[in-house]
């Protein structure tokens, strides 16, 4: 009976403190609208690991011009108002994904994260942003859920999709 006790508490424990590090992770997500013109950047991450796994409870940090703005959760997304101009955007690893893309006033701009490795028997995974088409994000984004606190509307109209030279085409795994 005492090895039952034991495993509840530590269960226990354990819902805790998942349910203490979503709430840390979300906190930092909430940004204000830039007040005049602006460009919108959508960055989503895909519900692609139901239930509680590893993968399902690492967040997935996105930065803008070395700047961090969020660490998206499973199955979330963002609203980010940009001043127009060039930016750099990437994931959690500036090593990989960095991509620079200029803002047009009045257009939005869709980036997903997932997890990545460059070759088939890698060990280690890391976050990547890619450029999205808008038809495909706006699919995706109606079975996600804004990001805690997010109360930003999603573009109107989008830009223009055109790939990012710095960025090559890979399989989702996210």
């Amino acid at each position: 009976m005492s090895n039952f006790r034991a495993a509840a508490v530590l269960s226990g424990v354990f819902c805790l403190s998942s349910t203490l590090s979503h709430a840390e992770g979300s906190k930092d997500c909430k940004l204000s609208p830039i007040e005049g013109p602006h460009a919108t950047a959508v960055v989503y991450r895909n519900r692609a690991f139901p239930g509680y796994s590893y993968h399902a409870s690492v967040y997935a940090s996105v930065y803008v011009d070395e700047q961090k703005v969020c660490s998206l959760t499973n199955g979330r997304y963002l609203v980010i108002p940009l001043t127009p101009g060039e930016h750099t955007l990437h994931a959690s690893d500036p090593r990989h994904s960095v991509m620079q893309q200029v803002f047009t006033e009045g257009l939005g701009y869709y980036f997903r994260t997932m997890l990545h490795t460059e070759t088939p028997v890698q060990v280690t995974k890391f976050w990547v942003l890619t450029a999205i088409p808008p038809e495909k994000a706006r699919a995706d984004l109606k079975r996600l859920k804004p990001e805690d606190g997010e109360v930003k509307p999603l573009p109107e109209v989008a830009a223009p999709f055109t790939p990012l030279p710095s960025q090559t085409p890979t399989s989702p795994q996210q």
